[in-house]
Formats: C-alpha cells, sequence, structure tokens
C-alpha cells in the first residue's frame, strides 16, 4: 500500500514545452511518470501561475495527455 505522497509539477517548460501562454509539445517522459506515480496511489498537484483562460487550457492540455490531478 501507498503512503500517499504528494509531488507538484510545473505546467510551463516542464510538463509542456511550451512558453506562456502557449502550449506546446508534452515532457512524454515525465507524463508518464507523473501517470504512474498516481497509480500508485500518490497525488500530483499543478503548480503553476497560470490563471483564468490560461489555467483553463493546461488543464485541457493535460486532460488531452490523460494527466488528471488530485
Amino acid at each position: 500500500m501507498s503512503n500517499g505522497q504528494i509531488i507538484a509539477v510545473d505546467f510551463d517548460g516542464t510538463l509542456c514545452f511550451s512558453k506562456w501562454p502557449e502550449l506546446g509539445e508534452p515532457n512524454k517522459p515525465l507524463i508518464e511518470y507523473l501517470k504512474a506515480w498516481k497509480r500508485q496511489g500518490n497525488k500530483v498537484i499543478l503548480w503553476t501561475c497560470r490563471a483564468g483562460e490560461a489555467l483553463d487550457n493546461a488543464v485541457s492540455w493535460c486532460r488531452d495527455q490523460d494527466l488528471e490531478f488530485g
């Protein structure tokens, strides 16, 4: 059983190879690692300064990569 750890990950330049406010290519190795981390019972938090529509776009982009938070 997992110890329920939490990891926070930045969006721009970390999850997504982009410069704000653009959306770019996914950091696939990191995204796969985070999905495996969640499957082990841990939590992933999106840590970003994006707000409003830019945040909505980032969250939607992450969902397109099958990456959910919480």
